[in-house]
């Protein structure tokens, strides 16, 4: 793919690996929370909650400045090495310490998500835009895929022993720190910024074109259904699905996610990133709207692999119109902007869906979250329709 230059490549393996590292982690982390250090569903919802809004806080800062400076390599090696902590999850013994580091790996995630998106951009045109995302996001979620089935594999030979295998990702968390560094090399030099009068300012994160803003705010509204996938799993289990092969689903997710990301930024470069977007809000209310209502194994696992359709349909556009929507001097704020919108809908999110699911049970909880998914798609419909693709 004449696209994906090798920049673009190099940042995608980068992801790849620390999805390997996080991904091995995630899927098995409400079991260890719950089962192992007795956490309640509602704390879940606390902790996932609060790391995210942590996350979305940094991608504003280091966005704007990354903007400032006019330059994205110091921030994205510096988040990846952040993120490599997540292994010391395997020493944790109380849930405050499991908070401690689930925030600063999302810290981590953070600082270098923006400049990185800001990276990924300058390396696309108008019209491959979609490409470069959704093959960026394809890598993202093929790393996903691995890492539940090696860790299935590892707790198939050493089984109970969690604690090992947190500690074991430290090695992709490494290697993706090195792809970093190859994407560096392959880059041209940046240099900071000397003109004054062409500085980012603080308050330049506030003027991005109008319509920014409007497709920021059901971006926001849309991510207040967007709660963590945790739910998603914790009600399969509640179902019957064994622990053992909650790391099989949870990879045939990510595979499907890794091929739809391809299709989506594909499809979102031919037909309009909005028409794309549209199409991924609404399956992901759908796909909600079951899980809520359901009760068979067999027809929650088939909607939870639709619901990886979903994300193909949903990541790549949304960055696109984020790049469409703000000019070039500006992305790094752009993007900062859009993940702390939508991130800090994130902990309401988790916090409403955790105290439903403690309170009222799975039904109501992820019902809510279908129903604001249903919310933010009527507003992306009117709204698409008073506005082109791009300023």
């Amino acid at each position: 793919m004449k696209s994906i230059t090798k920049p673009v490549l190099f940042l995608s393996l980068a992801s790849l690996f620390a999805d390997i590292a996080s991904e091995t982690v995630y899927p098995l982390l409400p079991i260890f929370l719950t089962g192992v250090l007795g956490a309640s569903v509602a704390w879940l919802g606390l902790i996932e909650g609060v790391a995210e809004a942590v996350a979305s806080i940094s991608k504003m800062i280091s966005g704007s400045i990354s903007d400032r400076l006019q330059r994205q390599k110091p921030f994205v090696i510096i988040g990846y090495a952040l993120s490599s902590i997540r292994s010391v999850i395997g020493l944790s013994t109380q849930i405050y310490q499991v908070m401690g580091i689930r925030v600063i790996d999302r810290i981590g995630k953070g600082i270098r998500t923006a400049p990185r998106d800001a990276w990924l951009a300058k390396n696309a045109s108008p019209n491959t835009r979609g490409k470069v995302f959704g093959f960026h996001r394809s890598m993202d979620n093929l790393g996903a895929t691995i890492a539940p089935l090696l860790a299935a594999g590892f707790l198939y030979f050493l089984p109970g022993q969690l604690r090992l295998l947190f500690l074991l990702t430290a090695i992709p968390g490494i290697v993706s720190i090195y792809f970093v560094y190859l994407a560096i090399r392959a880059s041209p030099p940046e240099k900071n910024s000397t003109n004054k009068g062409q500085e980012i300012e603080w308050k330049a994160i506030l003027k991005m074109p109008r319509v920014f803003y409007k497709y920021l705010f059901v971006f926001s509204v849309f991510a207040l259904a967007a709660s963590a996938d945790s739910f998603l799993i914790l009600k399969l289990h509640d179902v019957g699905l064994p622990i053992a092969l909650i790391p099989i689903v949870w990879a045939a997710l990510n595979a499907v996610k890794s091929g739809a990301s391809l299709w989506g930024g594909g499809v979102s470069d031919r037909i309009g990133a909005k028409k794309t977007l549209l199409v991924g809000w609404m399956l992901y209310a759908a796909c909600y709207a079951v899980f809520s209502t359901s009760s068979s194994i067999l027809f929650l696992v088939t909607t939870f692999l639709i619901y990886g359709i979903s994300s193909g349909f949903i990541e790549a556009p949304e960055k696109v119109l984020v790049s469409n929507f703000s000019h070039a001097r500006s992305r790094g704020s752009a993007f900062g902007l859009f993940h702390l919108g939508t991130g800090l809908a994130l902990l309401p999110a988790n916090l409403v869906v955790g105290w439903l699911w403690q309170r009222q049970g799975s039904q109501i909880a992820l019902g809510f979250s279908a129903a604001m998914a249903g919310v933010a798609s009527l507003g992306l419909f009117f709204l698409n329709r008073q506005h082109s693709d791009e300023l």
